[in-house]
């Protein structure tokens, strides 16, 4: 098989899985392994197959909502239907919203509600920028579709409307000017979070930025630089420091293969493999190189890498 279809069947894999733990990541991770192939070919599709193997964490599963009648009577009221996680009907509910508006729309409208409203590791703004990013793969598959709506409205009932499993910690005082992207990132290197979310938000935050607009991107990142302060639990805080070694592309890319393929067992090794290559590529300094250096050499051992390193 080549690479192209690799990919395009990568894409059927993805939108297919339903998550198990509170947020589906396989869209996310599939849009992370076309990134990775692209930028390391020589990689190739064996590679490609294995990064495949963690979404295996989430199962497969037939578009559902394609399945049940369209022209359920409840007033009208589908945003009322997903508020309340009414399952199956909120897949119906989902559909309806999108037809009565568009799909564009209906996605604008939880983006702006994911950044506006700051959450441990980002999760909702950080996924939903890959639901942004899968629309182009979208386009004339209606068997895709349907999947990806059923994703959706799992996801946004979970994130939005399942308040319980919702993780609120102390904050500290915001600044008294607008942090700038460099200032969020260094905080977010400062407290990077279970499997580095902190800096998956600020790379999948700057990658869509045209589609949050200005008010959303800024409050994104803002939302970055406030959860980075959150006074979370002893196990949960470390900070990555800038690594000693000569900061060599070839050193990088096997330091970031390393984590990819054998990292911990787990779906988020690959798409923050991928987040340290964009940002080691879009650094504006050695500084955080260096930082995306020891970050990928530090998670290939560790969730929490709490312990120090070089």
């Amino acid at each position: 098989m080549d690479l192209e279809k690799f990919k395009e069947e990568l894409v059927d894999q993805a939108v297919g899985r339903v998550a198990l733990f509170h947020c589906q990541h396989s869209i996310k991770c599939c849009l992370a392994i076309h990134r990775l192939l692209d930028r390391f070919p020589d990689w190739g599709v064996d590679a490609g197959t294995r990064l495949a193997d963690t979404m295996g964490e989430e199962p497969p599963v037939d578009a559902l909502g394609d399945r049940l009648p369209h022209d359920l009577d409840w007033g009208g009221d589908c945003r009322g239907i997903l508020e309340k996680g009414l399952f199956a009907a909120a897949y119906v509910a989902m559909r309806n919203l999108v037809r009565d508006s568009s799909l564009d729309a209906v996605l604008s409208e939880y983006v702006d509600r994911a950044c506006n409203d700051p959450e441990h590791l980002g999760h909702n703004v950080s996924i939903l920028c890959a639901f942004l990013g899968m629309l182009p793969l979208l386009e004339g598959r209606d068997d895709r579709l349907g999947l990806f709506l059923d994703r959706l409205t799992e996801f946004v009932t979970a994130a939005f409307h399942n308040i319980q499993n919702r993780l609120v910690f102390d904050a500290r005082p915001m600044p008294d000017h607008e942090p700038t992207q460099q200032e969020v990132l260094r905080a977010a290197f400062k407290q990077p979070g279970y499997f580095g979310h902190q800096l998956l938000t600020s790379v999948w935050s700057r990658r869509y930025r045209g589609q949050l607009g200005a008010d959303g991107y800024s409050n994104a990142i803002r939302g970055i630089w406030e959860t980075s302060h959150w006074e979370i639990p002893e196990k949960n805080r470390f900070s990555i420091e800038p690594t000693e070694r000569p900061l060599d592309d070839e050193r990088f890319a096997e330091a970031v293969r390393g984590l990819a393929l054998h990292g911990p067992k787990n779906i988020h090794r690959v798409t923050l493999a991928e987040a340290l290559v964009d940002l080691w590529d879009q650094a504006e300094d050695d500084a955080t190189r260096a930082r995306a250096f020891s970050a990928a050499e530090r998670f290939s051992q560790s969730a929490r890498p709490v312990a120090t390193s070089a």
